[in-house]
């Protein structure tokens, strides 16, 4: 029986690739839109008041396939159950699962009780839990030997990219679902949007000088892409804040790879990348066509659950 891992460009020096940044890009999405959702109807903000449905069936779709897709990165599936049968607490992954095992039972009774309503202690709960996940998330890649994640700009640096990619995700989601009044809750979240970019931006230059990546060419595209979006959102029109939404889910998941891929590439000294000779001890990194197809299948899977919640599930309405 042939593994996954022999089917993928994966290594010795680069054991997390594609998957893992699929993984903390839609988990971050998740967290990140439970976070806004959370924090709108505690504030009463209007625009995110109104799209508390869409927000909780976008959360819960992208947690679902991002755990699916670091499952499929840690090979075999079967054995899923294990971790809650014969759980070991003195491992940091056991203790995510748990908490991950939670986070889903609260967004599945937030979405079951929206039809009757969801008391504002239950949603500062929800806004707490949500930042812990993502708190939580951003500090297990302190403890493999990446250098560049035992930095403190990281977790800064994965919390601002994760609420970058919600406000996207609620936009673009929100400027293909959402009917009525569509310019004006745009426009609303639009100008959160901003606010939310321009900080990633700053943080994600300070992330580039700590490891000096102005000489890859993805920086720059990553910086370009996000000043695009900034200029989208400012023309407060409808299919421009859509499609501004839509460019920097792609920016920031072209930033988890690039943060993931780059901490695992640095050579400990002079000459290191030189002295790997096996195909299977390459000291680099670039996803192969499986892995491309099978993380085009995660993005789908995560798409059509989101349909499924937000168009058909029968027990949830506009919040």
């Amino acid at each position: 029986m042939i593994s996954i891992t022999a089917l993928t460009n994966l290594n010795n020096a680069v054991p997390w690739g594609l998957w893992v940044s699929i993984y903390i890009w839609l988990v971050g999405i998740s967290a990140g839109v439970f976070m806004l959702i959370a924090w709108g109807n505690i504030q009463g903000n209007p625009h995110l008041k109104k799209i508390t449905r869409l927000g909780l069936a976008l959360a819960l779709s992208t947690l679902l396939a991002g755990l699916l897709s670091i499952q499929i990165d840690l090979g075999h599936i079967e054995r899923f159950y294990k971790l809650f049968t014969s759980p070991n607490f003195a491992s940091v992954m056991a203790l995510m699962v748990w908490l991950y095992g939670v986070y889903f039972a609260i967004l599945a009774i937030s979405l079951l009780r929206l039809k009757r309503g969801i008391s504002k202690s239950f949603f500062v709960f929800s806004f707490v839990f949500a930042l812990v996940v993502i708190v939580l998330e951003s500090l297990l890649f302190a403890m493999p030997p990446g250098k560049h994640w035992h930095s403190l700009i990281f977790p800064i640096h994965f919390f601002t990219s994760s609420l970058v990619s919600a406000i996207a995700a609620l936009i673009f989601m929100a400027g293909i679902w959402v009917k009525d009044k569509k310019t004006e809750l745009l426009n609303g979240l639009g100008k959160i949007a901003i606010t939310f970019v321009v900080i990633n931006m700053i943080v994600e230059i300070i992330d580039i000088v700590t490891i000096g990546g102005f000489g890859h060419l993805i920086s720059w595209v990553l910086l370009l892409g996000s000043v695009i979006a900034i200029l989208l959102l400012r023309k407060s029109t409808p299919v421009s804040i859509t499609i501004a939404g839509g460019i920097e889910l792609i920016v920031v998941l072209f930033s988890k790879y690039n943060s993931l891929i780059s901490a695992q590439i640095v050579e400990p000294f002079k000459g290191f990348a030189q002295s790997y000779i096996e195909p299977r001890l390459m000291f680099g990194y670039a996803p192969n066509g499986f892995e491309f197809f099978a993380a085009i299948l995660l993005i789908s899977l995560a798409a059509g659950l989101f349909y499924f919640l937000y168009k058909i599930f029968p027990l949830t309405r506009e919040g």
